[in-house]
Order: structure tokens, then sequence, then C-alpha cells
């Protein structure tokens, strides 16, 4: 599901450059920092309260605790991970024209939101000398409402 999701999230994220740049490059664009922030696929507004939030914050951290203690599941995530940023970033350098490249040695650094999503990933690549490239992008979900009774 993670493996898929990282999939789909890199293939609409790279459909959105739609023009090539007109600028020659010569040579590699190294990347410095590549940020990608995940909005929350429910409503900002369904605020928990009260016990609930209580019961579902001592939820995600056995949850978490437990995740963490799995390497397995750590060593998935990261081997996921490192598709979607490799993806992303082939997607990038063929829709703009700018032979963007990454190291093989970058760190990631994840935030996960209230409900055990992760809301940001960010991939920190060593720095160099040479000039350098930040991307910064954002997945967002059309908001749909639900003012209609249907069968």
């Amino acid at each position: 599901m993670t493996r898929l999701l990282m999939l789909v999230l890199a293939v609409v994220m790279t459909g959105c450059a739609s023009q090539k740049l007109t600028h020659s490059y010569q040579g590699d664009v190294r990347l410095r920092t590549l940020n990608v922030d995940i909005q929350p696929l429910r409503d900002p507004e369904e605020a928990l309260s009260g016990s609930l939030k209580k019961i579902t914050e001592i939820q995600r951290i056995i949850q978490s605790i437990d995740e963490a203690m799995d390497t397995e599941k750590q060593e998935k995530l990261m081997a996921d991970l490192r598709t979607f940023e490799k993806t992303l970033v082939a997607g990038i350098r063929k829709a703009s024209g700018v032979p963007v490249v990454i190291s093989a040695d970058s760190d990631i650094e994840i935030t996960w939101g209230d409900q055990q999503e992760i809301s940001a990933i960010r991939f920190l690549y060593p720095f160099e000398k040479d000039d350098y490239l930040e991307l910064y992008a954002t997945v967002s979900y059309p908001l749909m409402s639900t003012s209609q009774l249907g069968v």
C-alpha cells in the first residue's frame, strides 16, 4: 500500500511540469534538499477532542514504538521512500529538462501526522561546493462536499 501510494504521488507530482525550460545546462544540477509536504486526507476541521483525542494519542505512541522496533518494516519503508525519491527526480528531470542528479548517500527525515500518516518527507543530500538546487513539493487532494444523498 505504501509503495503504491509513493509511486502514485511521484507520477502525479512529475506530471505537473508541462513545459521544458529553455535554458541550456552545462553538466549536472545537484540537489541539496527535496521537501515533499503531504496534506492529510481528512478535513483539518475534524479535530479530535476530549478523551477520544487522548486515547488516539496513546494508541499512536504505542503503535509508533512498536513500528520502530520492527526493523523489517523500517527497512521496507526506507526502500519504498528510495524508490519514491528516484521516481520523482527522474520525472522532474524528464519533464523540466534540467539534468537533476541525486547523491547516493542522502538522509531521509519523515514527519508523521497525528493519525500516524506521513505528512512530510525531506531528503537531505551532502553539501557540495558546486551549485545546487532545493526542490519543494506539496501533495494536496481536491475537496469534495457531500450535500446530496443518493442510492
